[in-house]
């Protein structure tokens, strides 16, 4: 827009407001984007390592369970997940990947399916999976596989794009409130001077003068402009 501006005359008024939108718009897009990046990379990554703490600690658990084929102790260990919202499902199976127990919190449908021998993370923009071994002194006995749900993230990332459009909004208020400062104490007198400089150009009558500025340059334009009138009405 700046530069369609550019190509008709003009009111500096106008020409500080335009700036000032465009301005403002820049500056809330890159601060959205980058506020939404940052948040969704630390976010999940806390995510991440805290199911992964879990799963080992659940892993370490269930290692008597699992060696000794106990389906009955998996799934109660597997009912202490019911405390944490953001887990949606849980399995536990043996070592031929037989599943001696499962979990899955209230309301949710059927599990995803297993993730492949081998995968310890599977990340996707609904849920998360962790798989951690379980392990005894003969070696690896099973492992468990916790998915974690994603939703809350995007909840919580909502909020905090609310409390920021907030923020935004009043930057903008204060901003607007700057402009007008800045139009009254620099503009009304570049106006002021332009209006006389007309009145002196429709009239003939350089008994106009123009009127002083607190701003050092708009004072030394004004009694320039004065001077020069002085001359010219001299001669």
């Amino acid at each position: 827009m700046i530069w369609a501006l550019q190509s008709r005359a003009v009111p500096l008024r106008e020409r500080l407001a335009t700036i000032h939108r465009q301005t403002l718009l820049l500056a809330m897009t890159l601060v959205f984007v980058l506020v939404a990046v940052g948040m969704i990379g630390i976010t999940v990554g806390a995510r991440m390592q805290s199911a992964q703490v879990q799963a080992r600690v659940l892993a370490d658990n269930l290692s008597a369970a699992v060696a000794f084929g106990d389906a009955k102790a998996a799934g109660e260990s597997l009912q202490s997940l019911r405390h944490e919202h953001n887990i949606l499902h849980a399995s536990v199976s043996d070592v031929q990947g037989r599943v001696l127990a499962a979990y899955r919190r209230a309301g949710e449908g059927a599990p995803p399916p297993a993730t492949p021998r081998g995968t310890t993370l599977d990340l996707d923009w609904q849920r998360l999976v962790v798989v951690a071994p379980v392990t005894t002194p003969l070696g690896e006995a099973g492992r468990v596989e916790i998915v974690v749900g994603l939703s809350s993230l995007y909840r919580d990332g909502l909020w905090l794009m609310l409390a920021m459009l907030v923020s935004v909004l009043v930057a903008s208020a204060a901003g607007t409130l700057l402009l007008r400062r800045l139009s009254r104490s620099v503009i009304d007198p570049l106006s002021a001077l332009t209006q006389v400089a007309r009145e002196v150009a429709t009239s003939a009558d350089f008994a106009h003068r123009a009127e002083g500025s607190r701003i050092v340059e708009l004072d030394t334009l004004a009694r320039s402009f004065n001077t020069m009138l002085d001359q010219i009405q001299d001669r």
